[in-house]
């Protein structure tokens, strides 16, 4: 302390600096010697919760393993009983099969395989342009002439609605009342038109109608074309006796990610009255299903089938001939 000529007490800066540095000093001592004693208690936590996290990393990736091994063994298995199952369900039927855009042509192969497998024929595979989807469609490329042509009242059918309609007949061959006459003209102006593609160029008639797409997701603004696709698979379905829808799976394969025009149809009340979907068709599992539910649909029965949420079951119940 120094005390100035007046007899007043004025407190040394330096004791100021000298205060914090004890403080500073002492904090630093405590945490080395806090740290110290605690090193070894709390490494050997840590250490113990990475062995224990290591050790159930290996436990999942061998369960992954083994259930993938399981998967594919189901699979072969179902592969192996599949023709089986459905040998003589569809017996001197003949099937239409009808691709949207991007579907992977293994889908279509493996239909075109199932079909032959199950005793039936193919009487056309038709791939479509993305025009079917586009707006306005239905009033272009002469759809309205084709619908007459085709003896289809358009004052009953909506104008989305009418160009599935248009499709779903001239792929099955006219309407039932007519002969097969009528939609002979019209695949070829639509090919002629290039929104479609048809093998053989001149087919017969079909008992049935299969269309076939990849997974479309619901995200990325396909609000719209999904609702066109919707439209035009439901149109197909209302408009022919015997029709089935098959998705390819879900969307890059997470079950999470369903078909987003799977899952449309099966909202859409006169869709799921009128045909069958199928949600899993690139699996054997799938496979065995649509023919099944081709079947079952030549006798006025639909089903809603695969291994997605709103699927009413994963095969049609009666597995019989």
């Amino acid at each position: 302390m120094v005390v100035d000529r007046r007899g007043v007490f004025v407190i040394d800066f330096r004791y100021h600096i000298v205060s914090l540095v004890a403080v500073f000093l002492a904090l630093a001592i405590g945490i080395v010697i806090g740290g110290f004693s605690l090193r070894g208690q709390v490494g050997d936590s840590l250490n113990a919760q990475v062995t224990q996290l290591r050790s159930e990393k290996n436990t999942l990736r061998g369960q992954a393993s083994q259930s993938a091994a399981a998967t594919k063994q189901r699979d072969a298995y179902i592969g192996a009983v599949l023709p089986t199952v459905v040998t003589g369900s569809l017996i001197h039927k003949s099937v239409a099969i009808v691709v949207l855009p991007g579907t992977d042509d293994a889908l279509v192969r493996s239909t075109t395989t199932t079909v032959k497998t199950a005793g039936g024929s193919v009487a056309s595979t038709s791939y479509l342009s993305k025009d079917w989807a586009a707006a306005g469609f239905s009033s272009k490329e002469g759809i309205p002439g084709l619908a007459t042509a085709l003896h289809i009242d358009s004052s009953d059918t909506s104008a989305d609605r009418l160009p599935g309609t248009v499709l779903g007949k001239a792929v099955a061959g006219g309407s039932p009342q007519k002969s097969t006459a009528s939609a002979a003209g019209v695949l070829p102006q639509l090919v002629k038109d290039q929104v479609i593609s048809v093998h053989p160029a001149r087919p017969a008639g079909a008992s049935a109608v299969v269309v076939l797409w990849s997974p479309m997701s619901a995200g990325n603004n396909n609000g719209d074309a999904i609702t066109a696709w919707t439209n035009l698979v439901a149109a197909v379905g209302a408009s022919v006796n015997a029709v089935v829808g098959v998705s390819a799976g879900d969307v890059g394969d997470d079950p999470s990610t369903p078909d987003a025009l799977v899952t449309a149809l099966r909202r859409t009340p006169d869709s799921a009255a009128r045909m069958s979907t199928i949600d899993d068709g690139d699996l054997s599992m799938g496979q065995g299903a649509m023919a099944l539910a081709l079947r079952d649909e030549l006798h006025g029965k639909s089903g809603q089938y695969g291994v997605a949420h709103d699927a009413t079951a994963t095969l049609p119940k009666d597995l019989g001939k």
